[in-house]
């Protein structure tokens, strides 16, 4: 079905986590979750601390990564772990988005339509050890979560995330619409 699906032209992927119910991809549905994963985007893997136990190539230079954990996470739990490594490697280059409980991520061995040339996914690692739960420890801690994710941006002009530099002087230009 993935390959026919594929060969279709449209784009496939898989969730990182084990679902209640088929076809109800809703956080509520989650039931549990084997891994934290990472839409690194331009974030190089190799590297990372702690390094993803799955790495996926999405197109020459992206990547997804999977962190394999001792032992099954409660989705909370999940989802934190993965918000954590997003923000660890945002600077990176890591997709501040690609977190979220109901993250979809791209098949190895599909191609990624998004791109004229449509790249095949490539699996580049697969490490069946789990990652050791202190290893995660090293993590920093991720921006306290905002109560409305859709409030307006000038409610507090605090940024959402932790900035400097470049991003800091963008941000507090004030340009609603660029943040």
């Amino acid at each position: 079905y993935v390959m026919d699906q594929d060969t279709l032209g449209l784009d496939v992927y898989v969730a990182a986590q084990l679902y209640k119910e088929p076809n109800r991809r809703l956080a509520k549905n989650v039931k549990i979750c084997p891994s934290a994963w990472s839409d690194l985007d331009t974030a190089c893997p190799w590297g990372i601390e702690p390094e993803p136990t799955v790495v996926l190539e999405t197109s020459p230079g992206r990547w997804h990564g999977f962190w394999r954990a001792p032992s099954p996470m409660q989705p909370s739990q999940a989802e934190e772990l993965s918000r954590q490594i997003a923000y660890a490697h945002h600077r990176a280059g890591a997709d501040l988005g690609g977190w979220d409980l109901t993250q979809v991520l791209r098949i190895p061995g599909t191609r990624n339509h998004k791109y004229e040339d449509h790249p095949v996914v490539l699996l580049k690692r697969c490490d069946t050890k789990p990652i050791p739960w202190s290893a995660f420890k090293a993590l920093p801690a991720a921006p306290q979560r905002r109560d409305n994710v859709n409030a307006a941006p000038d409610d507090d002009g605090v940024a959402p995330i932790p900035l400097d530099g470049f991003e800091l002087e963008h941000w507090d230009k004030k340009e609603v619409a660029d943040r």
